[in-house]
């Protein structure tokens, strides 16, 4: 369903919100009648600009008189803040004056009871945080910290207020978020008693993919599970190169590191999800895959021995915070019993979960299969439904479905 914000006359602007501030348009704009346009680049824009810096003044005033009361107030009593990797927005006791929008990265709450610290949840790209406490006006009830670089709005207490006594509908979808906030802890402790892991990587934006060894095919395996991701819902697969094509060979240097955040954080405004495939060494795209990911996936050959990569090694001393997952690949036709897995996980106390895939022989080949699809994109077969691949991607997303059939009296 379509819903208008507004209806422009001769004489006003549109499109200026994108070209003063960067972004990707947030609304369509069309003709509802015959119209005759005057079209101004960003490049000529910007050379206005440079002329006469008070025609911005003018842009802004377009832009503000198209908004409406209530995100004039939101806009200017709600902060912007930017977390590194690591930082606590706030600890467990502290008072609870507002609450926290994840508008980029990934937020980890943890909560310690008898001097134990327990996992109570993760936070991804347009969840609240902090909400039961705000609303009770009760103390935190855990510390959050950021998993990576993480960018939130804060919503302070007294615009809450504001909001609920002057828009009353927004209490119904504030109470509905508070009860989904007091049911997750309850889940979490019911599949802690029955043995089974918690889906913690739910929400994911962005998907790091490490290899284990150089023996490792990553590119074939970084692009057959983009395939897969991308039948659930729009998936980017960057690499170095990519990157580097878009933006210019300069653009991982440190002198380039806004641009690059800046694009990296269009991209998954964008796609529902980001693949990250690092290169070969400790690059410093391979660190930027690292410092993005909210998911670590460690890719290695099964049949190998299960020896600690230098990549991991390296990635240890850096001290990252993301859930890293192992993969062992395997042969399609391989028919022998699995084994071996215990002394894969003995040698990385890190791994939060790991995973078997059956790989397709294209997938091991050397030969590119981003090539192969490029050459003839029609006739290039996708992951199948059944395949390990898509199985894969339906674990990462949370979206796996499973039956359980039981027999036998009632409980």
């Amino acid at each position: 369903d379509e819903n208008v914000l507004y209806v422009t006359h001769p004489g006003e602007f549109v499109g200026s919100l994108s070209v003063i501030t960067g972004e990707p348009s947030l609304f369509t704009i069309k003709a509802v009648k015959f119209c005759q346009l005057g079209v101004l680049s960003k490049s000529d824009i910007y050379g206005i600009l440079l002329q006469r810096p008070r025609v911005i003044l003018n842009l802004s005033s377009t832009l503000t008189s198209r908004l409406t009361p209530l995100v004039r107030n939101i806009d200017y009593a709600l902060d912007w803040v930017y977390m590194e990797a690591g930082r606590a927005i706030y600890r467990q006791g502290d008072q609870s004056d507002c609450l926290y929008i994840v508008l980029n990265g990934r937020l980890r709450s943890v909560v310690t009871q008898n001097k134990k610290k327990e996992l109570v949840g993760e936070h991804g790209r347009g969840e609240l945080v902090g909400v039961v406490e705000a609303l009770t006006q009760n103390p935190r009830m855990a510390t959050v910290h950021a998993v990576r670089d993480t960018e939130v709005a804060i919503l302070p207490d007294g615009l809450l207020n504001v909001i609920k006594h002057k828009y009353p509908q927004v209490v119904s979808r504030l109470i509905h978020l508070l009860g989904e906030s007091i049911l997750s802890p309850m889940k979490a402790m019911q599949l802690e008693h029955s043995g089974e892991a918690s889906e913690v990587g739910t929400n994911l934006g962005t998907i790091a993919i490490v290899q284990a060894s150089d023996e490792v095919p990553l590119s074939n395996f970084a692009f057959e599970l983009s395939l897969a991701l991308n039948s659930i819902g729009p998936t980017l697969l960057l690499t170095s190169f990519l990157v580097q094509s878009k933006l210019g060979t300069s653009a991982l240097d440190s002198m380039h590191e806004y641009r690059l955040s800046s694009w990296l954080g269009q991209q998954e405004d964008l796609h529902r999800l980001v693949v990250y495939q690092a290169d070969h060494y400790m690059s410093a795209w391979t660190k930027r895959c690292i410092r993005q990911a909210d998911l670590i996936l460690i890719v290695a050959l099964g049949d190998k021995e299960p020896h600690v990569g230098q990549l991991e090694m390296q990635m240890e001393n850096m001290q990252v915070r993301a859930q890293k997952e192992l993969v062992l690949l395997h042969r399609a036709l391989h028919k022998n019993r699995i084994t071996r897995t215990v002394e894969w996980l003995n040698a990385r106390g890190w791994i939060s979960a790991h995973h078997h895939i059956r790989c397709p022989k294209k997938v091991l080949s050397r030969k590119s299969l981003v090539e192969k699809y490029l050459h003839n994109p029609d006739n290039y077969e996708i992951p199948a439904r059944h395949s390990d691949f898509a199985r894969l991607a339906r674990r990462l997303t949370g979206t796996s479905v499973g039956l359980v059939l039981g027999g036998g009296g009632a409980r």
